[in-house]
C-alpha cells in the first residue's frame, strides 16, 4: 500500500530506526528516555532533521530557524522536555512518572497498521480486541485511534498518510470511534475534524477532500 510520508518524516524515522518503535521497550518512561538521549546525541552530530522536533515541540524554541536553534546551545534537558512535549506531556516529570507504565500493545499496533495502510490486520486486531475503538493513547495528548488520520497534534513520525486512509476511516467510524473526543495539542483541546483541516499533509496525499466529508 502506497503511503504519503513527508520528507521530514522519513528522515526522522531512517535516524531513530527501531528506538522509534514501541515494541522494543518495555515501559513508556524507557522508550521516551531513548529517544531523549538519541535527539540530543544526533544534534550534536549533524543531524539536521532533529531540529524540526525541537522547533516542533520544545516549547522555548518553536518555530525558530534551524540556524538559530544551531546557536542555541541544547542540551540533554532541552531534549528530554522536547520529547515530553511532542508526546502530549507538559514536562519530563510527567514521563519520569511513567516508570512502570507498561505499552497498551493492541493500541499502539492498531495505529501502526492505520499508518502503514494495512487495512484487513487492523481489521482483524479489532475483532480481537474491540476497546481499541474508544480507547485513548497514553501519551499525555490522549490521541485516539482516529485523531491518528489528521497526521497533526501528535508524535512528528506517525505524521503519513496512507493512500486507503478514508477506507480505513469509513471503517472505524462504522465500528462507533467517535468523531468528536478531544485530544490534547497545542495547548488546547480539539476534535479530529479540525486539527485534519490545519494538517497539509493529507491534501498533499490527495485524501484531505475525502476525508472532511467522513469527520464532517
Amino acid at each position: 500500500m502506497k503511503v504519503y510520508k513527508p520528507k521530514i518524516v522519513q528522515q526522522i524515522i531512517d535516524y531513530y530506526g527501531a528506538s522509534i518503535h514501541h515494541s522494543a521497550f518495555p515501559t513508556i518512561q524507557e522508550h521516551l528516555s531513548t529517544l531523549a538521549t538519541m535527539l540530543h546525541e544526533g544534534i550534536q552530530t549533524g543531524h539536521d532533521c532533529l531540529y524540526s522536533e525541537i522547533n516542533n515541540y520544545h516549547p522555548l524554541h518553536l518555530g525558530e530557524p534551524i540556524i538559530q536553534l544551531k546557536e542555541a546551545d541544547l542540551d540533554l534537558t532541552d531534549c528530554k522536555w522536547t520529547i515530553a512535549c511532542e508526546y502530549g506531556y507538559k514536562s519530563w516529570e510527567d514521563v519520569l512518572d511513567l516508570r512502570k507504565t507498561e505499552y497498551n500493545r493492541p493500541f499502539e499496533e492498531a495505529v501502526d497498521y492505520l499508518l502503514g495502510g494495512h487495512f484487513q490486520e487492523l481489521q482483524e486486531l479489532i475483532k480481537t480486541y474491540p476497546s481499541i475503538i474508544t480507547a485513548s493513547s497514553q501519551y499525555g495528548h490522549k490521541a485516539t485511534i482516529l485523531h491518528y488520520t489528521a497526521s497533526n497534534g501528535v508524535e512528528l513520525w506517525r505524521q503519513q498518510v496512507p493512500i486507503n486512509l478514508p477506507e480505513m476511516t469509513a471503517y472505524l467510524i462504522h465500528k462507533g470511534v467517535s468523531k468528536w473526543t478531544l485530544m490534547n495539542a497545542y495547548g488546547s483541546q480539539y476534535d479530529t475534524i479540525t486539527l485534519l483541516k490545519s494538517s497539509i499533509h493529507p491534501y498533499n496525499a490527495g485524501v484531505g477532500q475525502e476525508m472532511e466529508a467522513l469527520l464532517s
